[in-house]
C-alpha cells in the first residue's frame, strides 16, 4: 500500500493535485509545475541565453528542478501519473465512504511524525515559510539566522507560497503580494538575498548550499535597498544621459566634416607626391645631364688622344726609316737621331704604362637602396590622431625625425623637485606634471606643476605628502586618477599608498607580503592591477580593487623598467639592464618572451626611467635615458636609436613624461635645475 508519504508534494507539502510525473520518475501537482513556469517566463532575461535549456526550434523552454534529486524536466516532459492519479482517486472515494485502512492523503497517519527538511530529523519546529524543522536548524536560521521574522510554531502549520510586499498599499481589496520564485537546487522559496552573489536564495542555500556562510538578507528589506540604489542610478543616469548626447554631438560633428578631412588629407598626400615627382624628375634630369657630359668629355678626350697617338705612330715610323738610310751614317745626322729616338721612347712608355683594363667602364650609377626600400621610405607618413574607445592615444612622432630633435630649456623649474633617485610622472587629463624627490629625508615631498600651456606651467611644493620615504622608487600613475608610490627595500620596508591627483591626499593600500621592491626598478599599471619587480626579480601583481598580492609565474633576468601599452591589454613590457633587451609578458599565460636585443654596450641607467607610446596601430617607441644618453626605440623595425642632440646625462641618471600635446617631451636631468622640452615632431 501506497504511504501517505508518497501522495504528498515536495514542492508544496501537500496532497498532490493532478501529478505530473518528471523526467526523473518522481512527481510534482500540476498547480506547481504551472506556476513554476509561470515564473520562468517571468524571470528568463535575468538568465543568461547558455544557462537555459532549448527547445527543438531553439526557443526558450521553460523547466523545472526536482526538489528530491535535482534534476531538470522540461515542463513539456512531463506527463500525467495515471496510477498515482488513480491511488488518489481510490482514497478519496474511500475517506467519503469512511472505509478503515484509506484515509485523506492530507492528514498524516499518526505513526508518521513530520521530519525536518534539513537533516530528516524528527520536526519540533514548523514554519510557514521553512517548513518543518529540527530546533538546531531552526535556531540557525530563526535565532542567529536573517529570519528572525518568521513566526513560529510547534504543531505543523500550512508552508505559504507568498508573502506582503513591505511597500504594498494596505487599503487596497486585495494586499499586494510577491511570489517567491523556488531554488532550482532545493524547490525551497528564495525568500533571501545574497549580498555577495547578489541573488536570491533559499534557506538552503545558505545553510547547505553554494552561499553558505554568505551574508544575506530578506527579500522585502533587500528590494528595499534595490530601491533606494535605484533612485540614485536614476538620478547619475539622468546626469550622465546628456553627456551621452554631448558626446553623440561631437562625434556628429566630426564625422560631418570627415569627407572635407579626408579629401584635405588626399590632396596634401598628391600634392607632397606631385612636389616629390617634380624633385624627382629634376634629379633625373639632372643625372641624365651628368652622364651626357661625361661621355661627351670622353669622347673628346678619345678624339685628342687617337690625334696625338697616330702622330706618335707616324714619328715612329719616320725615325725607324731614317735609321736605315744612308744619310744617317754621318756621325752628326746619327747624334740627331739618338735625341729623336730618346724622346720618342720615353713618350712610348708613358703610353705603355697608360694601358686600358679589359673590365673598364665609362660611367658608373650608384643607387641608394635603402631609400628605395618600401620599409624605409618614409617621405609621407599617415597616422590617425583620432582618440580611439577613449583609451588609446596614437602620438604624431616619427622614429627617424626624433633623432633630430633638439631641446629647448623651459621657464619650469625644478629645483629639488626631483633627484636622480627620484620620479615623475604627468597627467594628460589634468595637464600635471606630477615629481618626487627620491631621497630618503625629502622623499615625503610632492612638487605638482600644472601646465599653463604647451612649455609653461605653475609650480607648487607640497611637503611630507608621503609618509614614506621613496629612494629609488618611482611613482605610477593609473591613467586616470591616481599615482601610486612604493617604499625603498632600505632595511626590508615595502609599504605602498597612493595620492589622489583632484585633492593631493595620501591613501596607504596593502603592503607587499613576504618580500620588497627592488631598488631602481620602475612598476606599471595595467587593466587595474599595479605590477612590480620584487627583490628577487619575481613580478608581483598587486589587485587595486580587491587590494590583494599575488606572485606571478614570471622572473625577469635582471632589473629594469615595467612599461604598459594601452592597445596591449594583456600584455606588458620589461626593459632590462645590462643589455639584456627588451621582453613582452604575456600576463593571462604568465609567459615571458625576448622581443629585442640591446647594443652590446648598452645599460639602462641605474637611475634611469622610459616611457612607451603608441605612435600606430602597428609601432610603439620607447624613450629612454641609458647610461649611454638618451636613446629611443621603434617596434616597428626593432631598431635603436640614438638622440644625440638632447642634454646628456651623468651616469644615466634622468627623468622623462610625455604630453600628446605637441606632442612634447619633458625631461629633466639631475644636475639641471630646470625641466628641458622638446617638440617630438621636429618642426
Amino acid at each position: 500500500m501506497t504511504s501517505s508519504q508518497d501522495t504528498i508534494c515536495t514542492l508544496c507539502f501537500e496532497t498532490f493535485k493532478n501529478p505530473l510525473l518528471l523526467k526523473c520518475g518522481h512527481n510534482l501537482c500540476e498547480p506547481c509545475i504551472k506556476r513554476a513556469e509561470e515564473l520562468f517566463f517571468a524571470l528568463k532575461t535575468l538568465e543568461p541565453p547558455s544557462k537555459r535549456k532549448q527547445d527543438g526550434d531553439g526557443s526558450c523552454a521553460p523547466s523545472v528542478s526536482c526538489p528530491l534529486c535535482g534534476k531538470v524536466s522540461l515542463v513539456s516532459e512531463c506527463k500525467p501519473n495515471i496510477t498515482l492519479r488513480n491511488i488518489l482517486s481510490l482514497r478519496q472515494n474511500a475517506a467519503e465512504l469512511e472505509l478503515p485502512g484509506l484515509g485523506a492523503a492530507s492528514a498524516p497517519e499518526a505513526s508518521e511524525k513530520p521530519v525536518c527538511g534539513f537533516c530528516k530529523k524528527p520536526a519540533t519546529v514548523f514554519c510557514a515559510f521553512c517548513g518543518p524543522l529540527c530546533q538546531a536548524d531552526s535556531d540557525m536560521l530563526h535565532v542567529k539566522g536573517p529570519l528572525r521574522s518568521h513566526e513560529l510554531s510547534t504543531s505543523p502549520v500550512e508552508v505559504v507560497k507568498t508573502i506582503k510586499d513591505a511597500v504594498g498599499d494596505a487599503d487596497a481589496d486585495e494586499p499586494h503580494k510577491m511570489v517567491l520564485p523556488l531554488c532550482k537546487d532545493h524547490g525551497k522559496p528564495m525568500e533571501l538575498f545574497c549580498s555577495k552573489c547578489e541573488t536570491l536564495v533559499c534557506s538552503h542555500c545558505i545553510l547547505v548550499g553554494d552561499h553558505k556562510g554568505h551574508e544575506c538578507s530578506g527579500v522585502v528589506q533587500a528590494f528595499e535597498k534595490t530601491n533606494q540604489r535605484i533612485e540614485t542610478l536614476m538620478k547619475e543616469i539622468k546626469e550622465k544621459a546628456p553627456e551621452c548626447q554631448e558626446l553623440l554631438k561631437d562625434y556628429e560633428r566630426l564625422a560631418a566634416g570627415a569627407d572635407e578631412e579626408q579629401k584635405r588629407a588626399n590632396d596634401e598626400i598628391r600634392e607632397a607626391f606631385t612636389q616629390f615627382r617634380a624633385i624627382v624628375d629634376e634629379c633625373q634630369a639632372q643625372c641624365e645631364r651628368e652622364v651626357k657630359d661625361i661621355f661627351g668629355s670622353f669622347q673628346e678626350f678619345v678624339k685628342s688622344r687617337s690625334v696625338s697617338l697616330h702622330s706618335l705612330s707616324d714619328e715612329c715610323a719616320l725615325v725607324l726609316k731614317s735609321v736605315d738610310s744612308s744619310a744617317a751614317k754621318n756621325d752628326l745626322i746619327r747624334y740627331t737621331l739618338f735625341k729623336s729616338m730618346k724622346n720618342l721612347v720615353e713618350h712610348l712608355a708613358v703610353i705603355s704604362s697608360a694601358k686600358v683594363p679589359e673590365d673598364a667602364t665609362i660611367c658608373s650609377v650608384s643607387v641608394n637602396k635603402p631609400m628605395l626600400a618600401k620599409d624605409k621610405f618614409s617621405l609621407v607618413k599617415v597616422r590617425s590622431t583620432f582618440r580611439r574607445g577613449g583609451r588609446v592615444l596614437f602620438y604624431d612622432i616619427d622614429f627617424d625625425t626624433v633623432q633630430r630633435t633638439r631641446n629647448v630649456t623651459s621657464e619650469i623649474r625644478a629645483g629639488n623637485g626631483t633627484s636622480h633617485d627620484g620620479g615623475a610622472i604627468f597627467d594628460p587629463t589634468r595637464r600635471i606634471i606630477l615629481s618626487v624627490s627620491g631621497n630618503f629625508n625629502n622623499g615625503r615631498n610632492l612638487k605638482v606643476t600644472r601646465m599653463t600651456d604647451e612649455t609653461h606651467g605653475d609650480t607648487t611644493l607640497m611637503n611630507d605628502v608621503i609618509p614614506f620615504g621613496t629612494h629609488g622608487q618611482y611613482p605610477v600613475f593609473d591613467g586616470s586618477r591616481y599615482t601610486y608610490f612604493f617604499q625603498s627595500e632600505d632595511g626590508g620596508n615595502n609599504r605602498l599608498g597612493r595620492v589622489d591627483m583632484d585633492t593631493m591626499t595620501f591613501e596607504a593600500l596593502a603592503s607587499l607580503p613576504t618580500s620588497s621592491y627592488r631598488e631602481f626598478c620602475r612598476p606599471c599599471h595595467q587593466n587595474g592591477h599595479i605590477y612590480a619587480i620584487d627583490r628577487d626579480l619575481n613580478i608581483r601583481d598587486f589587485d587595486v580593487e580587491a587590494g590583494t598580492w599575488r606572485t606571478m609565474g614570471v622572473t625577469v633576468p635582471r632589473p629594469g623598467c615595467l612599461l604598459t601599452d594601452p592597445s596591449e591589454p594583456n600584455n606588458i613590457y620589461a626593459l632590462c639592464i645590462d643589455g639584456r633587451g627588451l621582453f613582452r609578458i604575456d600576463i593571462a599565460e604568465e609567459r615571458i618572451e625576448h622581443i629585442s636585443d640591446s647594443p652590446s654596450n648598452f645599460s639602462l641607467g641605474a637611475n634611469g626611467e622610459a616611457v612607451l607610446v603608441r605612435v600606430s596601430p602597428s609601432e610603439f617607441l620607447i624613450f629612454t635615458c641609458l647610461s649611454a644618453g638618451w636613446h629611443v626605440y621603434t617596434s616597428e623595425g626593432q631598431r635603436w636609436a640614438a638622440i644625440p642632440n638632447w642634454r646628456q646625462t651623468r651616469n644615466g641618471s634622468g627623468h622623462l613624461v610625455i604630453s600628446p600635446e605637441g606632442p612634447r617631451a619633458f625631461y629633466h636631468v639631475d644636475d639641471s635645475d630646470r625641466w628641458e622640452t622638446v617638440n617630438l615632431r621636429g618642426d
